[in-house]
């Protein structure tokens, strides 16, 4: 989790600074990415509570780092392809960033919840300072920021898979109780059993 939301921050910040790379009017790209991020909330908020967190997640890291990586590949001269590209991107990390939030605190337990939120929000912050140092490396070569930033995010969504799923899931309150959580969705379907969720006993 800490690596995802590390990812996440890196690459989305990275794709809000860099708009000025699209050869766009910079208040256009601003715009359209703010109208990116709109609709990318809205896709997130009816979509997670169908297909889950894990899957979510780790779907969308992977598909802005594709986007990041494809947008490698056309010419400069494209100025509307690459924007739409650029935007795609920027739309499923900002569904990223929405998701990874719920996802925290639903997999930490409460003994824990608000140190893990508060340690994972830290080191991503961390991404936040470094994401504007990456696009300078721009100078060394023009797409190597994007490079960065399509490995990570797509890392990340590889990352994302081997969490545990928490749709439907009760909250778990112990750290004993959040190592119960089960993996597919017949067994989170059915939450935790009343067995499971005694203390353990030393």
């Amino acid at each position: 989790m800490l690596f995802n939301r590390f990812s996440i921050v890196l690459v989305y910040y990275g794709l809000t600074y860099g708009v000025e790379g699209l050869n766009v009017n910079v208040y256009i790209g601003t715009f359209l990415g703010g109208l990116t991020e709109a609709f990318a909330y809205l896709f997130t908020w009816f979509i997670i509570q169908k297909f889950g967190r894990r899957l979510m997640l780790g779907g969308t890291l992977m598909t802005g780092g594709i986007a990041c990586f494809v947008n490698i590949w056309i010419p400069s001269s494209f100025v509307e392809l690459r924007t739409a590209t650029a935007m795609i991107g920027k739309f499923f990390i900002t569904s990223a960033f929405s998701i990874v939030y719920i996802y925290t605190v639903e997999l930490f337990p409460t003994d824990i919840r608000t140190f893990g939120l508060g340690f994972c929000s830290s080191v991503s912050r961390v991404a936040g300072v470094l994401a504007p140092q990456i696009l300078f490396l721009q100078k060394l070569w023009t797409h190597l920021p994007l490079v960065a930033f399509s490995v990570t995010s797509v890392t990340a969504g590889l990352f994302a898979f081997l969490l545990p799923e928490t749709l439907n899931v009760p909250l778990p309150q112990t750290i004993e109780e959040a190592e119960l959580i089960k993996r597919t969705n017949k067994q989170t379907s059915r939450g935790f059993h009343d067995t499971e969720l005694q203390p353990a006993t030393s």
